[in-house]
């Protein structure tokens, strides 16, 4: 007796390992899915402690709650300070230090 299998039973064979893979990568697909997710609402809930922290210090400097109809005058003044000498940006260390083309050499101080 032959052990060998058939063209027709080695293409069901295929067709089922097919549908198994198939199944597999639904599932992985669904795992990505789903860590995305979490993914981002980790992120969500990261910046949104970030701005209530922010708020809260801003509230803290001004002594009382900054009320929505006084979240345009924050936002102008702040602008106001970029704008006028990038003040905000300095005092945070967020600000790109000037390069200034220094053609003669200093002085060296003695010790």
């Amino acid at each position: 007796m032959s052990s060998k299998k058939t063209m027709e039973q080695r293409v069901e064979a295929k067709e089922k390992q097919l549908q198994e893979m198939l199944k597999r990568a639904k599932q992985y697909e669904a795992q990505l899915k789903a860590l995305q997710a979490k993914q981002s609402e980790a992120e969500r809930k990261r910046r949104t402690h970030r701005l209530i922290e922010i708020g809260a210090v801003c509230e803290a400097v001004v002594g009382s709650p900054i009320e929505k109809e006084m979240l345009p005058l924050l936002q102008d003044w702040l602008l106001m300070q970029e704008q006028k000498g990038h003040y905000f940006s300095r005092a945070l260390g967020k600000e790109k230090p000037e390069t200034t083309n220094v053609t003669e050499e200093l002085p060296v101080p003695e010790l």
